[in-house]
């Protein structure tokens, strides 16, 4: 018999998505599939749609459960229950504004994991921007270990999201304490990051899985929000505890660009939260940059707003440099 392979949907304000999702979830052929929706107090009729499409529209009528929230907890409230429900040998993720194209993926991805015994198999995806009517595909790069591809996530080089990954479900399940209520922003990174780490076996399923909508600013981690900043420190807290042991310059050097990538992103806040950024959890070090011009230029962006003096520049600064940067040299792409 084949492995069952449970798929985890959250619900929340998705009536325009919900039905594409679904159906393309439910199109697979894969015969032992459990789809669980996560309805977190959705205040719309997207579990109304949900349920008719399941009605009409599961052919090998795959097991179907909605599970119901009293209150909207929030992404991290969903994936707790996820993980508290994982009962399959293999464990999937999809957002429900999201899709997969074909009905093959399921029985393709699991026959890569059972040859190979991975403990994940990462996937191909694509980027989509409906309002720009522009598709980006990205491809993963092969690497030989899961630690190379932690250091890849960590440096920004790599995704790190939790949709286009297959895992061996006992594997995931060791990092379950890492999700957590309210941790409704790199929630992803923050399990696939130390389960890649010390992941023993990574495959790799050559094709293109999730089509990951990106709807603007309507999306919920489109904009940069003041409640981050206590989310990632605990997020680096978790990190702390996680690799305490671990003794690797490479991971230093790699936790180093993560640091970086997160002031990047909180530097989208108001001027008044700059103060917060200087918290000693924070700090970026120069001697493990891989020191070129962007970095340069970046470093001595961070080291103006470390100072209470100068912070109005390095505030001024860092939007000046993204101006420039995403309109000038990268004008012809998308900020993922």
């Amino acid at each position: 018999m084949l492995p069952q392979v449970d798929v985890f949907i959250p619900i929340y304000g998705v009536e325009r998505f919900i039905e594409k999702c679904l159906q393309s979830v439910l199109a697979q052929d894969y015969e032992n599939m459990r789809v669980v929706l996560i309805d977190d107090a959705s205040p719309d009729q997207s579990v109304t749609l949900a349920r008719q499409v399941i009605e009409k529209n599961n052919p090998l009528q795959h097991k179907v459960e909605i599970v119901s929230c009293p209150i909207n907890g929030g992404l991290g409230a969903t994936r707790k229950i996820a993980h508290s429900m994982i009962a399959g040998k293999y464990t999937l993720f999809i957002d429900s504004d999201d899709y997969w194209d074909n009905e093959h993926l399921v029985s393709e991805w699991v026959a890569v994991a059972e040859k190979g015994n991975y403990e994940v198999v990462l996937s191909n995806y694509c980027h989509e921007y409906p309002l720009q009517e522009k598709s980006i595909p990205r491809e993963v790069v092969p690497r030989l270990t899961g630690k190379e591809v932690a250091y890849a996530i960590l440096r920004g080089t790599e995704a790190g999201y939790l949709c286009n990954k297959l895992f061996l479900s006992d594997k995931l399940k060791q990092y379950s304490h890492l999700v957590k209520i309210g941790r409704n922003f790199w929630e992803d990174v923050s399990v696939t990051v130390p389960l890649l780490y010390y992941a023993e076996k990574v495959g790799y399923y050559p094709k293109v899985t999730i089509h990951y909508v990106h709807h603007g600013n309507t999306q919920y981690t489109a904009v940069t929000k003041p409640e981050y900043i206590g989310t990632i420190e605990g997020i680096l807290l978790d990190f702390k505890r996680e690799f305490q042991n671990a003794n690797d310059p490479e991971l230093e050097k790699a936790y180093n660009g993560f640091k970086n990538q997160i002031f990047w992103t909180l530097a989208q806040l108001p001027f008044r939260y700059y103060k917060e950024l200087r918290n000693p959890i924070f700090k970026i070090k120069w001697a493990l940059y891989p020191h070129d011009w962007k970095n340069s230029i970046r470093y001595f962006i961070y080291l103006l707003t470390q100072n209470r003096y100068t912070a109005w520049l390095g505030y001024l600064s860092y939007h000046i440099y993204t101006y420039l940067y995403h309109h000038l040299v990268r004008k012809d792409t998308f900020r993922a």
